[in-house]
């Protein structure tokens, strides 16, 4: 389960980097995942085309147990909502996701979980940068850690 909701913190760090109706330079960009106390915890690089916000949204969806309740994607921002449920596994996922201008955005995920009975919420906030149009090695939709 921990590959999932990593998969899914991974999935909007790198959606932070935003979608097909948001204005939006393609190319390399980097995510970075903050502590509360605003320190790095994890950074990525992902290839970001215009048409990369619908592909995660669809590749959400086809997480076994896991459903896109509902999404609303404007010219600066993208609200997602996840559910989740799988045997000793429940979860909610709420991620607003903000472009700051057609290089820089951020989002702020809020995860909510009961596993076996015991319940735990947690915040992660993020912020992304474009860094250059070429990816290099990096595809679409596959983040690379680059640091944790």
């Amino acid at each position: 389960m921990m590959r999932i909701l990593t998969g899914i913190l991974l999935l909007f760090a790198a959606a932070s980097t935003f979608s097909q109706t948001l204005s939006i330079k393609e190319g390399l960009w980097e995510s970075t995942v903050l502590d509360d106390d605003g320190s790095v915890a994890m950074r990525s690089l992902d290839c970001v085309l215009q048409k990369s916000m619908a592909e995660m949204i669809i590749r959400a969806n086809k997480h076994p147990g896991c459903t896109v309740a509902s999404q609303n994607i404007t010219s600066r921002s993208i609200t997602v909502d996840i559910s989740c449920n799988r045997p000793r596994v429940q979860a909610s996922v709420h991620s607003l996701m903000e472009l700051l201008d057609s290089e820089h955005g951020h989002s702020t995920t809020t995860m909510k979980m009961t596993i076996d009975g015991k319940a735990r919420e947690s915040t992660t906030k993020s912020r992304s940068r474009f860094i250059k149009a070429d990816c290099g090695g990096i595809k679409p939709g596959s983040p690379e850690i680059t640091s944790q």
